[in-house]
């Protein structure tokens, strides 16, 4: 018994103490903050993250726009992370900016304007994301007359960008629920 738990201790360690840095999938400017796309793991979701944030056990600490790279920091450790480019996943699923932007429209029908702003942005990163969704399938449907090499590119690209789109969409959806949830607690 005692052995077993030991190995769970240790195993437990060893995660966090030999975690490999995250993945870095992209860099978004917003109203003068810099994120970057961050994966701790291969099919774990993107997490957009600032200078100063934590992701896992390392903390965010530069970022190097020249070299497309990301420095962080563990337990007095600096690690420079590249941004990666053209890694093939599948498209990620929706998330929660259908039900939000069903909600702004249906408060706007009603006569509250004042979401008016944030209905056009919510609406336009989605539609972008549609368009490069669209055009990643017209991509899928002709590749098949591309050369491997060109095809794979061509696709990994429009992947990674659907992919980058649609966690901008949630980032965005994220800021406007949690903005909402603020607004509630001081209205009381």
């Amino acid at each position: 018994m005692k052995s077993l738990l030991a190995a769970c201790l240790l195993a437990s360690l060893c995660k966090n103490v030999c975690a490999a840095p995250p993945e870095f999938d992209g860099v978004m400017a917003s109203q003068g903050t810099i994120y970057f796309a961050l994966r701790e793991e291969p099919e774990v979701a993107i997490r957009w993250k600032k200078i100063g944030d934590r992701t896992g056990s390392y903390l965010v600490k530069a970022y190097d726009k020249e070299h497309e790279t990301l420095s962080l920091s563990r337990d007095q450790e600096l690690v420079a992370v590249k941004l990666k480019v053209g890694k093939t996943r599948p498209a990620p699923s929706p998330g929660k900016s259908g039900p939000t932007i069903e909600l702004l429209n249906a408060l706007i029908a009603k006569g509250d304007v004042s979401h008016q702003m944030i209905l056009t942005a919510l609406t336009a990163i989605r539609d972008q994301r549609d368009t490069t969704a669209r055009k990643l399938a017209e991509a899928e449907a002709r590749a098949t007359k591309e050369p491997e090499s060109k095809r794979t590119e061509m696709l990994k690209e429009f992947r990674r960008r659907l992919e980058l789109e649609e966690a901008n969409l949630e980032f965005y959806t994220d800021q406007t629920i949690a903005h909402w949830a603020e607004e509630s607690r001081t209205a009381k």
